[in-house]
């Protein structure tokens, strides 16, 4: 009788270490399961944000403001710089290709993996002068000497009183006008990020030959204009001549 009652309680025991155990070994994995899978669905959950003004080509025109949403905290780290922790929007202004890396921290002080974007910044217009040479008769070529120092330049166009004439995407970037009158030429250049600039110049006024035989017609009672006339034809020609001679 005194054995049984010991068989029992020792069965009794034993059911309750083990009850136990179980329990504290389900409470144990519920555990790890917790911390180790705690960075993964919070950080699927967090997002990152660049606004800034958008350009041609995938090139920014403007500074980007940087935020990331979410709860975890986030250590970040750009273009070659120290890593930092994450307190609140910054802004990125400069020129350029960069590289943006982070990677979340959970609460029990594991992380995730790292993360990368990269973006690219031009918010700098082109340079531009306009030349213009007398190469002919009634001919004149307009030269765009032009740079960009950050997305490149992509095309200049040309326009003849507001109206555009003719665009050109390859170095020298130039356009041949040929005709009379005072026009005013504007030459836009773009850069591939999209920024433009412009510059313009006054065509040198050219008398048609309808004109000229019109003026000399109008003129043949007047010695005086007819010999300003011809010295300035003069004086238009030579200098014709010597340009051709120099290029």
């Amino acid at each position: 009788m005194v054995r049984n009652h010991i068989l029992w309680k020792g069965l009794f025991c034993g059911i309750v270490v083990l009850l136990v155990g179980m329990s504290i070994t389900s409470m144990v994995g519920s555990l790890s399961i917790e911390k180790e899978q705690s960075v993964i669905p919070k950080s699927c959950l967090d997002g990152i944000n660049l606004t800034g003004t958008m350009g041609q080509n995938g090139w920014y025109v403007s500074a980007v403001t940087i935020t990331f949403v979410g709860e975890n905290a986030t250590r970040v780290f750009i273009d070659g710089g120290d890593w930092f922790y994450y307190t609140g929007p910054f802004v990125v202004g400069t020129d350029g290709y960069h590289t943006l890396m982070w990677y979340y921290i959970d609460h029990w002080g594991g992380h995730s993996d790292y993360f990368s974007i990269d973006f690219k910044i031009d918010a700098t217009l082109p340079l531009i002068t306009l030349m213009k040479k007398i190469t002919g008769i009634n001919e004149v070529t307009f030269i765009a000497n032009v740079c960009d120092a950050t997305s490149g330049v992509w095309r200049v166009e040309f326009y003849l009183d507001d109206e555009l004439n003719f665009t050109d995407y390859d170095f020298p970037f130039k356009w041949n006008w040929t005709g009379s009158g005072i026009h005013t030429v504007t030459a836009q250049v773009f850069d591939i990020a999209g920024n433009s600039a412009s510059k313009s110049k006054i065509t040198p006024y050219i008398q048609s030959q309808s004109q000229t035989s019109s003026s000399v017609q109008q003129n043949s009672q007047n010695p005086l204009q007819i010999y300003q006339y011809l010295i300035y034809n003069l004086i238009l020609h030579h200098q014709i001549e010597v340009k051709l001679f120099q290029d």
